[in-house]
């Protein structure tokens, strides 16, 4: 089940990583795979078809894990409150494409 989450998550999020969104149908199942020309064109230019800088898969989860929600105490005093952190244009698209939304 992992897996099967992992992939579609890979697949969700292929917009913001160098994954090729439009890969060419394989001519035989032993064939070497072929990237499409917009592939070799993120991959060269660090940007998807937006403008959006594109990273790996790990990168965009590290950038992922940077979203963070802290428990904040008011000094002398009982009070608590949750923060989050705002998230950045990277991560709201990120929420956007696996269609979540931003926890708050």
């Amino acid at each position: 089940m992992a897996a099967h989450l992992l992939h579609l998550a890979k697949e969700r999020l292929a917009e913001l990583t160098f994954k090729d969104e439009d890969p060419p149908l394989p001519v035989s199942p032993v064939a070497k795979k072929v990237v499409s020309a917009s592939a070799k064109a993120k991959a060269a230019e660090k940007v998807n078809t937006n403008g959006d800088a594109v990273m790996s898969f790990r990168s965009l989860l590290i950038e992922l894990d940077t979203l963070t929600r802290s428990t904040c105490r008011v000094t002398g005093a009982e009070a608590t409150f949750q923060k989050t952190s705002t998230p950045t244009p990277t991560q709201r698209r990120a929420f956007e494409l696996i269609g979540a939304k931003i926890p708050v």
